[in-house]
């Protein structure tokens, strides 16, 4: 069985793909309207967005901001279900699932390349 990757994360809030503030709402605002407009997406898209989602879930951020909490409810669980398939991501522990071609989990524990680490914008 391969090794669960989740089992040896760090937990700190430091974990994660750089990216500013700024352009994470942009991302968030983009992806919330394609969302609603029933956009195709690419798979491309769906890493995106399955980053965008373990963000505002690990951070708590949709209680905080509207934006966010309407993007978390669109993204969950109505794309859940073709991300999966589309990226052949398996159930792992804790209720995550992991695509191996992409190395991004959808939930969990973070993981250095299935969240954004927020940058203050200088």
């Amino acid at each position: 069985m391969d090794k669960n990757h989740q089992d040896t994360l760090p937990t700190a809030v430091n974990v994660g793909l750089p990216i500013s503030v700024g352009h994470f709402r942009a991302l968030v605002t983009s992806y919330l309207s394609r969302m609603k407009s029933g956009h195709e997406m690419t798979k491309e898209d769906y890493v995106t967005m399955i980053r965008l989602w373990n963000t505002i879930e690990f951070r708590r951020l949709g209680p905080k901001d509207p934006l966010f909490h309407r993007y978390a409810a669109a993204f969950f669980p109505g794309y859940v279900e073709r991300i999966s398939k589309s990226l052949n991501a398996q159930p792992t522990k804790g209720m995550a699932l992991y695509s191996k071609e992409y190395d991004i989990y959808l939930g969990g524990k973070p993981y250095p390349t299935s969240q954004y680490r927020l940058e203050d914008e200088h």
